[in-house]
């Protein structure tokens, strides 16, 4: 489902963002600010993204 307004376009999260979602997920000071450790590699984002595409 997507939500679509004059400025904003929110999508659910996918495979398709996984360097982007890796970007900020493998920072070690931007995780300080999330419930999760940061990720340590690409295999651990694309697991995290799969994991949420099944809920």
């Amino acid at each position: 489902m997507q939500i679509k307004t004059e400025r904003l376009l929110l999508c659910p999260l996918g495979e398709r963002y996984l360097d982007s979602t890796f970007a900020y997920a493998g920072d070690p000071q931007t995780a300080t600010m999330m419930v999760h450790q940061p990720h340590d590699s690409l295999d651990e984002t694309l697991k995290f993204l799969q994991a949420i595409d099944r809920e």
